[in-house]
């Protein structure tokens, strides 16, 4: 069946809430490497902001089941998509923190690898046990589709970002420069994400 429609409940409130939390803390850890001041208002508010705006998005995205049913389901990628890439960056900051700004240029795709490779393991829970909703035993099949799926998201995404990074390089701060790439190879394996995991390696998933 290519959709079913499931009710909203409160653990999709409360799962949305942990991931707003985990938001606030991997900001924290990105603007650090990033020598960004916030400030202590500004990051108070997010710190408040983020674990209440993931869950009235969801709960937006359930009324709009009624136009569109697929888009809780979307919204929920949305959602651990954006998780994945705060951890993606966070990741790549503490490597590039570790290795030193006078090295970051050298290393930048292998650490950009790395830090997608932990992202997608993160994404691989995330999808499989809340948004698309799969309740039996993981299957041998099934990771290695995931890992197919992500690992062709790994090269466009790796390819995008050190292009993005080579372009600015000179022009930005390196640090600057290395976030951005990594935000723009994001967002467009998104789409390619999306798709595989929904038409391949999930296809038979009887969610939202």
């Amino acid at each position: 069946m290519f959709l079913s429609i499931r009710s909203f409940s409160w653990h999709d409130v409360l799962v949305a809430c942990a991931i707003g939390v985990s938001y606030s803390f991997l900001l924290v850890v990105i603007t650090s490497n990033l020598s960004l001041s916030l400030g202590r208002s500004l990051e108070i508010a997010i710190l408040l902001f983020l674990p209440l705006a993931s869950p009235v998005f969801l709960s937006i995205a359930h009324v709009g089941t009624r136009i569109l049913p697929s888009s809780l389901q979307i919204a929920k990628f949305i959602l651990v998509g954006t998780l994945n890439t705060l951890i993606d960056l966070a990741v790549l900051n503490l490597l590039l923190g570790l290795l030193g700004i006078n090295s970051a240029s050298s290393w930048y795709a292998v650490c950009k690898a790395v830090s997608f490779s932990v992202a997608v393991i993160n994404s691989y829970l995330w999808n499989r046990y809340w948004v698309f909703n799969q309740t039996g035993q993981a299957t041998k099949k099934e990771v290695m589709q995931f890992f197919a799926v992500s690992v062709v998201g790994l090269c466009i995404n790796t390819a995008i970002a050190w292009l993005v990074f080579a372009l600015l390089n000179g022009r930005l701060p390196s640090t600057i420069g290395a976030n951005i790439g990594a935000i723009v190879g994001t967002l467009v394996v998104l789409a390619w994400n999306f798709a595989g995991y929904k038409f391949i390696v999930f296809r038979n998933t009887m969610n939202d």
